[in-house]
């Protein structure tokens, strides 16, 4: 999941069990982001 807040895109993982939410990345948005996930996300 992902949310933008300003000029960031926060990629977060929500555990509705426990009520954590994980931050996983937080990126500027004028970047190029397909890119920038593609070159730095191991899949």
């Amino acid at each position: 999941m992902s949310i933008l807040l300003l000029n960031y895109l926060v990629f977060y993982i929500p555990n509705k069990d426990t009520g954590i939410v994980t931050v996983i990345r937080v990126m500027y948005a004028d970047r190029d982001v397909d890119n920038q996930l593609n070159n730095y996300t191991v899949m």
